[in-house]
């Protein structure tokens, strides 16, 4: 609660919150796009320059996940407009665990100078109604907020595989500041140079791997001599 200018607001006593916050529902700002429905015969295990982002590729509590990818035959026929750009936001509409551990929780799609991300089924893209402001890392932040959480799961349907629907997350409400003023925007603005750090981090990690997996075989194999590998001064400095 200390955003700027908490320190004079007026609180309401009845909800403990400031006077000049009031339900909205999101359906008023946001919308929910579908995703494609991929043909399973083009997917792959070999590594192509597409990736199916699938609900196994979110976090618990919400993020992404990288470390199991399905991809898409490059040869395969895919529509341009479901070809994903770096931080659209996604939910999660499906969840195969008995707990529902990722069911709308979202994810920010990663930048990529060699892949294409493609918009698969059972995700819903976050989009702004028209004429509406799009503070996309503050929804991501509410996606992760325990009190939609709750909604969501409690509102779910099916027995063994668990689904929602964008007409059920579009219906949550949320009390907070208008979700087209000038705090919200604010919060989103000082939150945007963050996600771009994690999205550069999340790259070197991605290149750090792949490093990895290149060098470890040719060490233990004996390719590599440890010992005629020459080791910057500075790093050495470091270590001492």
């Amino acid at each position: 609660m200390k955003f700027p200018g908490h320190e004079t607001v007026k609180i309401d006593y009845k909800t403990g919150l400031p006077e000049n916050w009031r339900e909205q529902s999101l359906g008023d700002f946001i919308t929910i796009k579908h995703g494609f429905a991929y043909k399973g015969e083009y997917f792959t295990d070999s590594e192509s320059n597409r990736v199916l982002l699938t609900p196994g590729n979110f976090k618990i509590g919400g993020g992404l996940k990288l470390d199991k990818l399905k991809y898409y035959d490059n040869d395969a026929e895919s529509p341009t407009d479901y070809e994903l750009c770096k931080h659209d936001l996604l939910v999660t509409m499906t969840d195969l665990s008995k707990m529902a551990d990722t069911l709308g929780y979202p994810l920010l799609v990663p930048g990529s100078s060699d892949k294409v991300f493609l918009h698969n089924q059972r995700l819903g893209k976050i989009l702004s109604l028209p004429n509406k402001p799009f503070p996309k890392y503050f929804y991501y932040m509410l996606f992760k907020e325990e009190r939609y959480r709750g909604f969501v799961v409690g509102s779910a349907s099916g027995a063994t595989v668990k689904h929602t629907s964008p007409s059920k997350i579009l219906s949550f409400k949320i009390h907070c500041p208008a979700l087209d003023g000038e705090l919200v925007l604010q919060f989103n603005k000082q939150l945007e140079p963050i996600f771009e750090i994690i999205d550069h981090l999340q790259q070197q990690n991605a290149l750090l791997r792949e490093a990895r997996d290149i060098l470890l075989p040719r060490l233990m194999t004996g390719m590599i001599d440890v010992d005629k590998v020459e080791v910057p001064e500075a790093l050495l400095e470091r270590v001492a």
